[in-house]
């Protein structure tokens, strides 16, 4: 996704997806490359807390599943897993 011309607007991670944006994760780099390139990298807080990863996160901004719930109901595409 990162190499690709057409990126995404922002990218929101929930659940285990937070892990990803920790500096612990393999994926983290692909994350603050795409940061770097325009992507927002949007972070579930209450996940954040649940799996004590604060203080390890290398890229992205918390926010709360208001915001989530709010970009996802409103968007034209959603990639979900």
């Amino acid at each position: 996704l990162s190499e690709n011309d057409s990126l995404p607007v922002e990218l929101i991670c929930y659940n285990g997806g937070v892990k990803l944006a920790s500096s612990d994760s393999a994926f983290c780099e692909y994350l603050k490359k795409l940061n770097g390139k325009g992507v927002k990298v949007t972070l579930c807080g209450t996940c954040v807390d649940v799996y004590g990863i604060k203080e390890t996160l290398a890229v992205g901004e918390i926010s709360n599943m208001y915001y989530i719930l709010n970009r996802l109901s409103s968007s034209l595409k959603i990639v979900k897993p």
